[in-house]
């Protein structure tokens, strides 16, 4: 006999339900997501919302039973046996929960305001051979969400409880439909972002503000729906703001989550449209990053020709390690790299817009030179870290030039051979592209990363020509003093436009603003057409922004003089903040 009083899992999926839980025994058994016992859920709604969600539950169900059975047959020799992460797990192309918790054994903790008597009475009956194959399973995965959600405050009563969870759980699910922080990989799958969200109270917090501000966009603005969805949002945005604050004075529970937050909330500041909190926090992850990188040069003397061989995870700050002697997972390690990743191509942009050096720089291009970390960046921002690594050298350069001016010490020789060098970096790794993409997607001396597929790569590489394109274009706008008419200034321009030309078929899907900017603000005369055509043809929401800072540009760079003297025009880095214009994320 079916029962309407099921769980919504088990009634949307016609199966037989033990009310017991949540998550009941039913779901925990099949390994698909519990919705619990709550106020019916949003997606209820006899039309395309639960549609979705029946294939949704249909396809884990499938995936899960297709391994349940291996697990089964390797329980008896991993039970004595402390359970150890596999470094070579394709761990993002697996969307398998049983995974998520697997270098944490032991019994799951599932808090008690979530259980009833009769789930307490069922773990001593069937369900306890679930601890035996999966001793976290997917209900871990509920039980540390739910702990989370429903632990930062006062206990609440039972309804108001479910009704939370209810609501808090369509948010999660709503993140992970739309956040994809990896550009290039080759599907959607995002074990470790799951991990994040069930083992750090602060992301998960910034992450519901996320999807309910998201959420809030779908509505009118002003209407009633819209000010409920996004006072959700700062809601959820304010517990992050705290939980990260205690967190940068406590322990941490994941590798690098003081980082990963940090930059998680720069990004909820970048769609709040609030560019001062959101350099703020990237300047507090790129701290956190260069105070742990300083303190391991300082503990751990390495040799300089053993420096190579350093892990690049060992530049993040790490939790305590847990009893088995497991200090961080696979997991945790791809999730920091990812975010420091968006830290050192989101903190390079804006602190070349601020015309300063980026402080992290040192730590940014040793963590770009290892292998490991260098293919995480790629497949994460879709460019070559090369390319970041030389911004990085111009933005420094830049720096070091105005301080010379200021002292009267400038020695123009030594400018030049600085820069000499720097070009010759350029031109080769553009030289490098140039063969790569005059070679057919299926030629076999073409080389890909195993994330990427072939089509993406050849994205990536085509993204990360255009970016050195306009790294040329700052380049000699520095060592020029920004004359925008310089012969090589408006040579390298010209090549900018060749190029984006030559590969429109792919830049019209794509979204590089800084580039854009940086070689659109000093066109002149017939190369503003292109910029402007490009604009206008862009479906892009980034592109049309730009569209009023190009045009403030231009308009400050044909400003006439009054008096005959060169015209003090401003830079397009010096309009940007009052356009509210963000170029970050």
């Amino acid at each position: 006999q079916r029962s309407k009083r099921g769980c919504w899992t088990c009634r949307l999926r016609r199966k037989k339900c033990f009310e017991d839980g949540p998550p009941c025994l039913n779901c925990v058994e099949r390994d698909v997501f519990c919705h619990g016992y709550g106020p019916k859920p949003d997606w209820k709604d006899k039309g395309v919302k639960e549609k979705r969600e029946a294939a949704r539950l249909a396809l884990s169900s499938r995936r899960q039973s297709r391994q349940i059975s291996s697990r089964y047959s390797t329980a008896a020799t991993d039970t004595d046996q402390p359970h150890q992460s596999h470094p070579s797990m394709d761990l993002d192309t697996v969307f398998d929960f049983s995974n998520l918790l697997s270098s944490h054994s032991g019994t799951p903790f599932v808090p008690s305001a979530l259980h009833d008597s009769s789930h307490q009475a069922s773990l001593s009956g069937p369900s306890a051979r679930i601890q035996n194959h999966d001793p976290v399973g997917i209900h871990g995965v509920q039980a540390d969400l739910a702990n989370l959600i429903v632990s930062r405050g006062p206990a609440l009563p039972d309804e108001h409880q479910q009704e939370t969870l209810s609501r808090e759980y369509d948010l999660v699910m709503r993140f992970l439909d739309y956040y994809s922080p990896k550009l290039g990989t080759r599907d959607s799958s995002r074990g470790w972002l799951l991990h994040l969200l069930g083992r750090s109270r602060a992301f998960l917090q910034c992450s519901l503000s996320m999807a309910a501000l998201r959420e809030s966009s779908q509505f009118v603005s002003g209407s009633e729906p819209f000010r409920s969805t996004l006072q959700v949002a700062h809601k959820h945005h304010a517990y992050a703001i705290q939980i990260f604050a205690e967190l940068q004075a406590g322990s941490i529970a994941v590798l690098g989550e003081d980082l990963i937050v940090a930059t998680h909330l720069a990004h909820l500041e970048s769609q709040f449209q609030c560019l001062p909190d959101c350099q703020s926090y990237l300047d507090l992850a790129a701290s956190s990053l260069n105070n742990t990188s300083d303190h391991q040069e300082q503990a751990v003397p390495c040799p300089s020709h053993l420096q190579h061989k350093t892990s690049a995870s060992a530049y993040f700050r790490a939790p305590e390690p847990t009893a088995d002697g497991i200090d961080h997972t696979y997991l945790e390690t791809q999730a920091a790299y990812c975010f420091c990743s968006l830290l050192i191509w989101n903190d390079a942009i804006s602190c070349s817009i601020q015309r300063k050096a980026a402080p992290a720089a040192a730590t940014y291009q040793k963590l770009l030179s290892f292998v490991d970390f260098s293919a995480v960046f790629f497949a994460t921002t879709m460019c070559d870290g090369k390319a970041l690594s030389i911004l990085l050298d111009i933005m420094a350069l830049d720096e070091w030039k105005r301080e010379r001016q200021t002292r009267s010490e400038l020695s123009y020789r030594n400018l030049l051979d600085k820069a000499n060098d720097i070009e010759c970096s350029i031109e080769k790794a553009m030289q490098g592209l140039s063969v790569r993409l005059s070679s057919p997607l299926t030629s076999p001396g073409v080389e890909t990363l195993a994330a990427l597929s072939s089509k993406s790569s050849r994205t990536a590489h085509v993204r990360t020509y255009i970016f050195l394109r306009a790294i040329l274009i700052e380049l000699h706008l520095t060592v020029s003093g920004g004359s925008i008419r310089a012969p090589e200034v408006q040579e390298s321009v010209d090549r900018f436009i060749a190029a984006w030309e030559m590969h429109k078929s792919i830049m019209e899907s794509q979204s590089l603003p800084w580039p854009f900017c940086v070689a659109g603000a000093v066109a002149i005369g017939a190369q503003r057409e292109f910029f402007k055509a490009a604009m206008a043809a862009s479906k892009l929401p980034a592109m049309q922004d730009l569209k009023r800072l190009l045009t403030l540009s231009w308009h400050e760079v044909d400003r006439p003089s009054s008096s005959g003297s060169p015209v003090e025009w401003r830079s397009w880095k010096e309009l940007l903040p009052s356009t509210n214009i963000i170029l970050l994320f």
